[in-house]
């Protein structure tokens, strides 16, 4: 008869010690092999959310012939800008070719937002306009969920996919892509 098998220890890796962090050591950062850290500062934006008369009246009513655009709710459009603000920083502050930010209304610069998460790509047009140091107004021009969304010549678009992104720019109907991240 075959012996009944004794209960096992169950294995618990052992807590490796915390380690000590000299805050006032000096170290490498990114400008220097020797800095310290005086402090971190959390800087806060305030972002003006607009939606155009257009925008609202598609997203309310349609298109002229009274056909519905189905996947631009309010929501949608939100959290879309949501997401892309940082990645729209991201591109401003690492390509010299891209901006995106007004100073005034002439000439201004529209970017097109673009979600590749559903069936059909969501497509918004925005404008953002500095009005102060932490301060910006986003106005939503148009959305439109469509895999061929109108490019206008030389406008940028940021497409998202999932927590990354990429860059273009609009040439002659086509995509040239500008970076990812």
């Amino acid at each position: 008869m075959d012996k009944p098998l004794r209960p096992r220890i169950p294995y618990k890796p052992k807590e490796l010690p915390q380690l000590v962090v000299d805050e006032l050591a000096f170290m490498k950062n990114k400008s220097s092999n020797k800095a310290r850290k005086i402090r971190t500062i959390k800087e806060v934006l305030n972002l003006h959310v607009w939606f155009d008369k257009h925008y609202h009246n598609r997203q309310q009513f349609g298109e002229d012939d009274g056909v519905k655009r189905d996947g631009i709710e309010p929501q949608i459009v939100e959290d879309l800008i949501i997401r892309s603000i940082k990645h729209l920083f991201y591109y401003s502050s690492t390509l010299l070719t891209f901006r995106f930010i007004n100073l005034d209304e002439i000439n201004s610069i529209r970017v097109n937002l673009r979600d590749i998460a559903y069936d059909v790509p969501l497509n918004v047009v925005t404008e953002v306009h500095f009005l102060d140091v932490n301060e910006f107004e986003i106005t939503v021009i148009t959305a439109m969920c469509i895999e061929d969304f109108w490019k206008k010549q030389g406008r940028h678009v940021l497409e998202l996919q999932g927590d990354n992104s990429v860059l273009y720019r609009t040439d002659n109907h086509s995509f040239t892509k500008l970076g990812e991240f």
